[in-house]
């Protein structure tokens, strides 16, 4: 409803005139829904994590996610990232750091395969983040923004 009320103004439009559907990959999409209250195709992406839930809207196909800002095995880098990956993850003595950015790299990750509507198919390493520009991490060619929020990181498609 803010995505419409900020695209089309503000006119009254309640829960029920809008329904999530999927399309032919899984992506949910908003239509109307007992009402004809817009015409247009709204794309959404949802993600949640222990208490918290995330969503965006746009024209196009977005993705989000969040993950929990905790220390991740070896097992778990080795199987989500790439040797050059490893190598940009910024290296500091504070763990903590060391653990926002190895999950920095996965919600990005996730972000973008939401966006692409696959999803990451059982294999992260097809997903690259080849630049960091501050806290936004290019993944195959497509940005993705993401910020700490208390103990989490949120990541979406720009």
């Amino acid at each position: 409803r803010k995505y419409l009320w900020g695209k089309l103004g503000k006119f009254d439009l309640f829960p029920k005139e809008l329904v999530i559907r999927n399309d032919s990959r899984g992506q949910p999409l908003v239509a109307p829904h007992l009402t004809a209250c817009f015409n247009e195709q709204i794309h959404i992406s949802i993600a949640h994590k222990d208490l918290f839930a995330v969503a965006v809207a746009g024209q196009r196909p977005v993705g989000v996610d969040i993950e929990k800002i905790e220390p991740r095995s070896k097992e778990f880098t080795h199987l989500a990232l790439t040797d050059s990956e490893l190598q940009m993850l910024p290296r500091c003595d504070n763990q903590h750091i060391n653990d926002q950015w190895t999950v920095r790299f996965w919600v990005a990750k996730e972000a973008f395969a939401k966006l692409k509507g696959s999803g990451l198919e059982g294999n992260p390493k097809n997903f690259l983040v080849s630049e960091i520009d501050g806290q936004n991490l290019r993944v195959n060619d497509h940005w993705v923004s993401t910020r700490i929020i208390g103990s989490y990181i949120i990541g979406w498609t720009v």
